[in-house]
């Protein structure tokens, strides 16, 4: 009898240390894969898509890097005290590029999804890389985007997680979701969430990197997704 009192009780304290440190994830790596249409699958170009995108977070800070196949390339937008410092970073071959973005610009992965409607709700969930999610729809300014639904956590915790994207009013980070990027219908749902702490030099821009304005960095990106 003791025995099995002794086995109930471990349990009970794992379930509760589980649960608890889902509560307080603060700081970690979310990782994300990425699903492209079926045409552009079938494209020449398709093995230079990058197949996954992680987000790095801690605190009011968080970096998302998409790392090109073969690592030919680098795209980071870097986000730091609540949205209110953000840059994007582009790495290709020898040449290192940053662009400190506006106050009004939103990232280049999201800027053609532009601001949206989001409507939340919350007796619909879904269970994504072990986290308890809501959804959500977000309906588009611009007719020519269909509406979208996504989901997303409250169970991690940092400020500001859609900072600077058309998602600021989801109130936790999207672990599903979709956007239209250089003409692509690109799908991202998490498939690993690793809390860690984070060191803060992860937000800091290199020192090997010129500054240089967006249209250099969107020249290149689209050429890149055109291979």
């Amino acid at each position: 009898m003791k025995q099995v009192l002794s086995v109930v009780l471990f349990i009970v304290f794992i379930s509760s240390c589980k649960d608890s440190s889902k509560k307080e994830a603060d700081q970690g790596i979310i990782t994300y894969a990425i699903t492209y249409p079926k045409e552009i699958m079938g494209q020449g170009f398709s093995a230079f898509l990058p197949g996954e995108m992680t987000t790095t977070f801690k605190d009011e800070n968080f970096k998302i890097l998409i790392k090109g196949e073969f690592n030919i390339y680098n795209l980071e937008y870097i986000s730091r005290s609540s949205g209110d410092t953000c840059f994007t970073l582009l790495k290709i071959l020898d040449k290192r590029l940053f662009y400190p973005q506006k106050d009004t610009e939103d990232l280049i992965l999201f800027e053609n999804s532009k601001k949206a409607k989001i409507t939340l709700v919350k007796d619909s969930t879904k269970i994504i890389a072990g986290y308890n999610c809501f959804m959500g729809t977000a309906s588009f300014y611009d007719k020519n985007i269909p509406d979208m639904v996504f989901y997303y956590t409250k169970e991690i915790n940092f400020t500001s997680p859609n900072a600077n994207t058309p998602f600021e009013d989801v109130p936790g980070p999207m672990l599903e979701f979709r956007v239209n990027l250089q003409g692509m219908d690109l799908a991202f749902e998490a498939k690993n969430v690793k809390l860690k702490n984070i060191k803060d030099d992860e937000f800091i821009i290199p020192k090997n990197y010129r500054e240089t304005d967006p249209d250099e960095i969107k020249e290149i990106v689209s050429s890149l997704m055109q291979l």
